[in-house]
């Protein structure tokens, strides 16, 4: 081989060998950008993603505080509703009972007015405007043992008379100033106070209890009922005193109004027109010495009498 040749490839070799060395450099150097770049964009890729989690940590956050105050809001507007709701119907509550204020009230007034009405005072010395608005309102009570007077003490058609005049009596009959013959059903007793109240149907004129605690002595009054079996009878007297207290601690009043058989039972009555009293027995061999329960007595007897038998007529 030429020595000029030789020398040719062996430089040839040599820079073959430089441009190799320069490649690989080149491939090694670029290989390490390569990688330093990978691990940068990686490590920004992390940052990012744990940026992202951190955001969507704080945006889930933020949801959860939007959804516990919305809660909140909700259960404050119902609240706010239902306090409403109840002010509400406390107002309309208030409404209807001033409503039923004003009703009652106007209703006790018409009654007032009734009463003014029925109990304008007469002439001491004649009572028969009086026996006029009080007759209607008393029955002659018949029964299969015996006869009896009764005083009709409510719309409704309870009546007031003695226990003794339908004591062992299993039939009932009141007979009204009209003529009107109706079976009396019996509501209730007060055995010791000698008190019975019926009741008859349909809707009847009444009469009231007086207050007899401003009751004197030497007023007069009138005893209403059937003695001897004669109906309707009308007789006057006086109170001979009040506040008697016998059989039992009943307090009765006094009068020398004459109590016969069948006056049991019927009212004793001022000029009013008010209830003093239901006759109820005299002493015997005397005349002029009869006595009638106290109507205040009475009134509280039938009060609790009538309202047991509409309870119980309600309940059934």
């Amino acid at each position: 081989m030429p020595y000029g040749m030789y020398m040719g490839e062996k430089k040839d070799n040599k820079t073959l060998a430089i441009i190799l060395m320069v490649g690989l450099a080149v491939a090694g150097f670029s290989y390490f950008l390569s990688f330093s770049a990978r691990k940068d964009m990686n490590s920004k890729l992390n940052a990012a993603e744990n940026n992202l989690a951190s955001l969507i940590g704080i945006l889930g956050k933020e949801v959860q505080d939007i959804k516990r105050n919305l809660s909140l809001e909700d259960k404050l507007l119902e609240s706010q509703v239902e306090n409403l709701k109840e002010g509400t119907d406390k107002r309309i509550g208030t409404l209807a009972g001033v409503v039923d204020d004003l009703q009652s009230q106007s209703n006790q007034k018409l009654e007032d007015l009734k009463k003014e009405l029925a109990t304008i005072q007469v002439d001491s010395s004649d009572f028969s405007k009086i026996v006029e608005q009080v007759l209607p309102s008393v029955v002659s009570i018949q029964t299969d043992v015996g006869l009896g007077s009764g005083a009709i003490i409510s719309k409704d058609g309870y009546v007031v008379t003695n226990y003794h005049v339908i004591k062992g009596a299993s039939i009932a009959r009141a007979v009204t100033y009209g003529k009107e013959t109706l079976n009396a059903r019996l509501a209730g007793v007060d055995i010791n106070a000698d008190v019975a109240v019926l009741q008859i149907s349909g809707t009847h004129p009444e009469l009231w209890f007086a207050d007899t605690r401003s009751l004197k002595v030497g007023e007069k009054v009138i005893a209403l009922g059937n003695p001897g079996g004669l109906d309707f009878t009308v007789t006057e007297g006086i109170i001979s005193a009040t506040k008697r207290v016998l059989n039992n601690g009943i307090s009765y009043v006094q009068t020398d109004v004459p109590i016969n058989p069948g006056n049991s039972g019927g009212p004793l009555v001022n000029r009013d027109g008010r209830i003093v009293g239901i006759n109820n027995f005299k002493i015997s061999g005397f005349e002029g010495v009869g006595f009638a329960i106290d109507g205040s007595v009475v009134e509280e007897v039938v009060d609790a009498i009538i309202k047991a038998d509409q309870e119980k007529n309600n309940s059934s």
